[in-house]
């Protein structure tokens, strides 16, 4: 036996792991995958669960509808098996110094022959975690200290991962649910855009199937209310809040939504909630910005778009019992809010994080961050969805330059040229006005130009 051989047998380098499985590069050499014995692809070992077949579905809908297309924005199953225990422990494929999942079920477990586990593989994305990408300090060094590219970068990401949630929301009614920063790596081998990984918390929006509707309400009994879970929308932690919040356990404990009543219809319940949400997120954005970035316009802001989002559930009429409320937010509002959120909330964390270094740059900063914060909205018709964010700019580019505007450079036409592309999309443009963000654009006019002059519209 070789030393390629013996890095093989023992799953090569383990490159993550967490509490559902291990993942290695190159794969282990098992299941006949000769094909994929190599640096091009990764396997990974999990326990056959929901979370597995999760996966396996999204991964097979993906294909079914994209074929090859998906390749550059997902990284799926390409292949997979199963192995029960003894079948994997004969081959010595992990130890406890590659794979402290496979390790602590060895200990923790009496294992039983015919406990299945499984090993997938994936094509491997070279590069690194969006997480190590909003390092500022370590990232710039990648683009030679160029924080304008860094930047342009960042941006080109954001535009990118919602055209890639498209493609799954609105095409195969599919919600990733689980988008955070170690779920998306950045492609050094593809203009460092980004890769979406890892969909074992998946799900499918069905309005049709109440098995899955209740697959998606299952998703609740793993957490307790978390108010500082910034990273979930305002949709997801007003469910938890209403099933989970300590005043209504007597109620979540008969699991029979349907003859809860609907006890929202006293506002201080809605109110409690708004100003908890409040709190939290904002204690935790004025902390990560170092209290540099001024959010009193926003939190009234804030304020107001949940009060409108939400005051609504107040009407028994409309909402007699919980099991409407929350199936409300299930049938209108998750497929477009629970992965787009969670790209908006990452994206905030980096531009309010590297405020210091960003804000140097009198470039699109301050505009996009309060950009962000207005996408965060509940309310549909108030915010851009999906590749929109990207038309959004591209067509303000284009009109900057255009003849049209270089003869007629007063803010009032550009004020009515948003106005009505505002109006062809369907976009109410209240908060856009009362966050000054028309007025911050057509006063960054020149560097917006600049800016988007050098800005790669690859895709």
């Amino acid at each position: 036996m070789n030393n390629n051989d013996t890095v093989l047998i023992h799953g090569g380098k383990l490159v993550g792991q967490g509490v559902d499985g291990c993942v290695h590069n190159p794969p282990v050499y098992s299941c006949n995958f000769n094909k994929y014995m190599n640096n091009k692809y990764v396997s990974k070992l999990q326990f056959y669960s929901i979370y597995y077949l999760n996966e396996l579905n999204a991964s097979n809908l993906i294909k079914y509808k994209y074929y090859n297309n998906y390749k550059n924005h997902f990284s799926i199953i390409l292949h997979k098996c199963k192995l029960n225990f003894d079948q994997i422990n004969q081959m010595s494929l992990y130890d406890k110094h590659t794979c402290s999942f496979f390790s602590d079920f060895k200990i923790n477990n009496k294992y039983k022959s015919d406990t299945l586990f499984t090993i997938s593989i994936y094509k491997y994305v070279v590069g690194f975690p969006l997480k190590e990408f909003f390092d500022f300090n370590k990232t710039t060094l990648f683009f030679k200290n160029d924080t304008f590219q860094y930047l342009q970068i960042a941006i080109s990401n954001f535009f990118y991962l919602q055209i890639s949630i498209h493609m799954i929301n609105y095409n195969i009614n599919l919600v990733h649910n689980d988008l955070h920063y170690y779920n998306i790596i950045v492609d050094t081998d593809n203009n460092n855009l980004p890769i979406i990984i890892d969909f074992g918390r998946s799900f499918v929006v069905n309005l049709d199937d109440h098995n899955n509707y209740y697959k998606f309400l299952s998703y609740f009994d793993k957490f307790s209310f978390k108010p500082e879970r910034t990273w979930d929308s305002f949709e997801i932690r007003f469910i938890y809040y209403i099933l989970k919040y300590n005043l209504f356990s007597s109620f979540y404990n008969h699991k029979d939504y349907n003859n809860i009543p609907n006890f929202l219809k006293n506002k201080k319940y809605i109110d409690n909630f708004i100003d908890i949400i409040v709190t939290y997120d904002f204690n935790y954005y004025k902390n990560i910005s170092n209290n540099k970035f001024d959010f009193n316009k926003i939190i009234i802001m804030y304020k107001k778009f949940l009060r409108d989002f939400l005051y609504k559930f107040s009407d028994t009429k409309l909402f007699p019992s919980i099991n409407d409320v929350i199936f409300y937010i299930y049938s209108n509002f998750v497929l477009y809010s629970i992965d787009s959120y969670s790209i908006i909330f990452n994206f905030l964390d980096f531009y309010l994080s590297n405020y210091y270094h960003l804000s140097k740059i009198d470039v699109l900063h301050n505009i996009f961050i309060k950009y962000l914060f207005v996408n965060i909205n509940p309310i549909i018709n108030f915010k851009f969805m999906y590749k929109t964010h990207f038309n959004f700019f591209k067509y303000i580019y284009k009109f900057f330059k255009s003849d049209k505007f270089i003869k007629n450079q007063t803010y009032l036409y550009f004020e009515q040229n948003m106005f009505q592309y505002f109006h062809n999309n369907n976009v109410n443009t209240y908060y856009f006005i009362e966050n000054d963000i028309f007025k911050s654009i057509y006063d960054s006019k020149t560097n917006f130009v600049q800016f988007f002059d050098s800005f790669s519209f690859y895709y």
